[in-house]
């Protein structure tokens, strides 16, 4: 009943209010007893979004496009990180960017691909206190994205923050990562239907994890030498009490 749930949200906004933390709670619809809630965002501040790119000139195009529409965060500053692009499309795509969008730069990482190498040097020029990784063919479809994944990157509990993340045909590519899982680690629910609630509403709710992958991640840039891209070495950061937090209401598809 709409009553049940509604005293659910109240007793969950009551403890947010006794832990400081302010916020509303919404129910979430098709997972009765299950709720979201929305952090106010009390520590604002710049986020630069770092997004390797070598050539596919268009998927980079959706991209930004898609990120600009639906960030929600005005604060922000985007460093495209070019990597042995050769193609000429790609350069002019480049040039149409950094004019197009505010805060848009194209920096030169000169060397061969190393995805922890390429993310490093894109966070030495950036400016933003937090770091969004964002691979560069993901289209952002939730609006006010950068906005929710800051609100719990934020809080100093947490140390990363991923997003649901969708294969083209709507079914599920990434929804946290879960250690020991087919004998080293594995994404949670992979495969499932993009709108199922996966068991006991794990693809419903923003939960913990024991890591999220480097292709949509949130991190506070002083933590980011603690985070190693590498799923493999994810268990230093969950034993040094930080939780990784994937966000369910981000959802993106590439």
């Amino acid at each position: 009943p709409d009553e049940a749930l509604a005293a659910g949200a109240a007793a969950v906004e009551a403890q947010l209010l006794r832990l400081g933390m302010p916020g509303r709670v919404e129910p979430i619809p098709g997972s009765p007893g299950a709720y979201r809630t929305r952090y106010d965002v009390t520590r604002p501040g710049r986020v630069t979004v770092l997004i390797p790119n070598k050539d596919h000139s268009e998927d980079l195009a959706r991209c930004l496009e898609s990120l600009y529409r639906n960030a929600g965060w005005d604060d922000l500053e985007v460093l495209v990180l070019e990597n042995n692009s050769t193609q000429a499309e790609t350069f002019a795509c480049y040039g149409r960017a950094q004019q197009q969008y505010p805060n848009c730069r194209v920096l030169t990482y000169k060397g061969g691909f190393n995805f922890s190498a390429i993310n490093n040097f894109g966070a030495r020029h950036a400016t933003g206190a937090h770091l969004l990784l964002l691979n560069n063919d993901i289209q952002v479809e939730t609006p006010g994205f950068v906005r929710e994944l800051l609100s719990y990157s934020q809080r100093p509990d947490v140390g990363a923050v991923g997003a649901k993340l969708f294969y083209p045909d709507g079914t599920i590519q990434h929804a946290g990562v879960f250690i020991g899982l087919g004998g080293s680690a594995g994404h949670s629910h992979k495969g499932h239907p993009r709108d199922s609630g996966g068991d006991m509403y794990r693809l419903a709710t923003t939960q913990n994890m024991c890591a999220v992958t480097g292709a949509c991640l949130m991190v506070k840039k002083e933590l980011l030498p603690e985070v190693y891209l590498k799923v493999i070495e994810a268990k230093r950061m969950l034993e040094s009490g930080r939780a990784k937090t994937v966000n369910e209401a981000v959802k993106k598809a590439n």
